[in-house]
């Protein structure tokens, strides 16, 4: 280049990200644990900060008081007043002069209404309500193999569930069902949206929504 030219730098058009470069990324960071275990501490400790010691001190202290003597002799004492003010109605008692008004009295039905949860709410709380599959535990959780192999990442924490309660409108046709997703997303699957997304069903068509 002689002395006399002028070069212009200009800035070039960004390359578009590949998506597939990221998922296998991804798959060797997660993987590369599994592979190179680190070293812990095997030991287990615990520290309450002295709360049941002191616990059990006050509950000592409590029944060698003596309190649970005294409340029981003042509460026979008040129960012994109201037994000795007790009297038997007669005529002319003011008492006698309230049935005419009660009479009147129309009852009611006060029992509770019975309760209406959400069925999350009801698989939480009776285990024999979970659909066919769904993990009891932590260790199902953690190491429950995938309904299906269509993505391999689809297993172990990696996965978390889906309720799906899809009702249309005007009394339409109504879907309840239980799905799974990764957090990674549908990387690795034949039909899959793409990292971070999950295709689920949820109108139950048969087909990803």
């Amino acid at each position: 280049m002689s002395s006399e030219g002028v070069r212009m730098l200009h800035r070039g058009v960004p390359q578009p990200l590949d998506s597939r470069k990221v998922a296998v990324v991804l798959v060797i960071v997660m993987l590369l644990p599994i592979f190179t275990p680190v070293t812990a501490d095997e030991s287990v400790g615990r520290d309450d900060f002295g709360v049941l010691a002191a616990m059990a001190n006050a509950l000592t202290e409590q029944r060698d008081s003596g309190e649970d003597e005294l409340a029981h002799d003042s509460a026979e004492g008040i129960l012994s007043a109201l037994e000795a003010r007790g009297r038997e109605i007669g005529d002319g008692d003011a008492l006698l002069a309230t049935d005419g008004v009660i009479g009147d009295i129309s009852m009611r039905e006060t029992d509770p209404l019975e309760p209406s949860h959400p069925r999350p709410y009801v698989y939480l709380t009776d285990p024999g309500s979970h659909p066919d599959g769904w993990p009891n535990n932590l260790l199902d959780t953690l190491f429950e193999l995938p309904p299906s192999f269509n993505d391999p990442l689809a297993i172990g924490a990696n996965t978390y569930s889906v309720y799906v309660n899809y009702t249309a409108r005007n009394n339409g046709p109504q879907h309840e069902a239980w799905e799974y997703g990764t957090f990674t997303g549908d990387i690795l699957s034949l039909d899959g949206a793409g990292i971070f997304e999950n295709a689920i069903d949820i109108d139950g068509d048969g087909s990803s929504d």
